[in-house]
C-alpha cells in the first residue's frame, strides 16, 4: 500500500454563472489528497496520512476519500478547521490560488500522529504546502528521513510562494529534503520560483545527481523533462483542448507512481535498476493522464479504464529483464 501524506483542503473554484456573475464551487482538493485519489482510481492500494477536521467541510473530505477507496486508517480527526483555498481561473484555465490556512487541521501534525514503526509501505509520497508549514512540515521531514531505508520516497514541492513568503527558509528546506528523496516531481513554475529562469534540462539533470533516482519537471504544453543519473529525456505533451489545469500535476504524479508500481519498480530494491528506457513509457503515460484531467473541469483525475483506452499495455519491464537474465 502506498502512503500519501499532506494536506486535504476545500477548493472554492470560481465559475461563471449564467446570469453573467461568478460563483465559487466547493470541491475537495489539496495536492496530496488529489494524488491519493488518483492512485485509488488507477487501482493502486493507497492510504492517506493527514489530519482531517471534524467540521462540516472535513466530514465532506472524509466521506469523499472513503467513496474513492482511499484507506483512512492513518488519518486523524482534528477539532481545528478545514483549510480553504480560493481558485480563480484565467482565460487559459490556469488557476490563481488564495489560501486561508490559519489554524487549520492540516498544519498541526506532530510525531504522535504518525504511523507506528511496524507499519510498512513500499512507497511514501508527500509534499506541497504541508511540507513547508510547521509543525506538519518538520513532522513529515523527520518521518521520511526515518523511513528512507524501508520505503521509496516521492516528493512534489508544489511551491506556493504566497503561503511560504520566507523564500530562503523554503529553499533551504527543499535542499535539505533532496538527499532523502527517490522520486522528485516538480513543475516549471516551481523551478522558476526556486532558481529564477533556470534551464529546465540542466535543473532536472542536477537534481537527479543530488539524491533522487528519478527527477521530473513538468512544463505544461512543453511536455516533461525526466532524468536519471544526470541523463535527460524529453516527452512531449499530448494535444488537448484545455478546460482548466486544476489537478494536472497531481494526476501526473499519481500516474507516475502507478506506472512505476505496475512495472515493478516501486520498491527499495527495484528503484535503483530503473533506466531511461524503462522510464520513458511511464512518463508518456503520466502525461496522457494529465491531459485527460486538463480536458475536463476541475481535479477530475482519470480512472484506470479511461487511461488504458489511450495507452497500449506493456509487459512489466522487471519481468522482461528477469527473462533476459535467465
Amino acid at each position: 500500500m502506498i502512503l500519501v501524506a499532506g494536506e486535504a483542503v476545500i477548493d472554492l473554484v470560481e465559475r461563471h454563472h449564467s446570469d453573467g456573475g461568478h460563483v465559487f464551487e466547493p470541491v475537495i482538493g489539496g495536492s496530496p489528497l488529489n494524488v491519493s485519489v488518483g492512485l485509488a482510481r488507477l487501482g493502486q492500494p493507497v492510504a492517506f496520512l493527514g489530519a482531517l477536521s471534524g467540521d462540516r467541510l472535513g466530514m465532506r473530505i472524509t466521506a469523499a476519500l472513503g467513496r474513492e477507496g482511499v484507506n483512512l486508517r492513518f488519518t486523524r480527526r482534528s477539532d481545528r478547521p478545514s483549510s480553504l483555498v480560493l481558485a480563480a481561473l484565467d482565460d487559459r484555465g490556469v488557476p490563481d490560488y488564495t489560501f486561508f490556512l490559519a489554524g487549520a487541521a492540516d498544519f498541526a501534525m506532530t510525531e504522535g500522529d504518525l504511523p507506528m514503526a511496524e507499519a510498512c509501505f513500499p512507497a511514501i509520497h508527500f509534499g506541497s504546502v504541508a511540507a513547508f508549514l510547521d509543525p506538519t512540515g518538520k513532522t513529515l521531514a523527520d518521518f521520511v528521513a526515518a523511513r528512507r531505508m524501508q520505503s521509496v520516497i516521492s516528493f512534489d514541492p508544489n511551491m506556493r510562494p504566497t503561503v511560504t513568503p520566507d523564500r530562503d527558509a523554503t529553499v533551504a528546506r527543499f535542499n535539505r529534503l533532496l538527499p532523502f528523496v527517490d522520486i522528485l516531481k516538480a513543475s516549471a513554475e516551481d523551478v522558476d520560483w526556486l532558481y529564477s529562469d533556470a534551464d529546465l534540462t540542466r535543473t532536472v539533470s542536477a537534481w537527479s545527481q543530488l539524491g533522487p533516482r528519478i527527477a521530473v519537471v513538468t512544463a505544461g504544453p512543453d511536455g516533461a523533462f525526466a532524468a536519471i543519473a544526470g541523463e535527460v529525456i524529453h516527452v512531449p505533451s499530448p494535444a488537448v483542448s484545455v478546460v482548466d489545469t486544476i489537478g494536472a500535476g497531481d494526476t501526473f504524479q499519481a500516474a507516475l507512481l502507478d506506472g512505476l508500481a505496475s512495472q515493478g519498480f516501486l520498491s527499495r530494491t527495484a528503484i535503483g535498476t530503473l533506466d531511461l528506457a524503462d522510464l520513458r513509457p511511464i512518463i508518456e503515460r503520466a502525461a496522457t493522464a494529465a491531459a485527460i484531467t486538463c480536458s475536463r473541469r476541475g481535479a477530475d483525475l482519470p480512472r484506470a479504464a479511461e487511461l488504458s483506452q489511450l495507452v497500449k499495455p506493456r509487459q512489466r519491464t522487471a519481468d522482461i529483464k528477469e527473462s533476459n537474465a535467465s
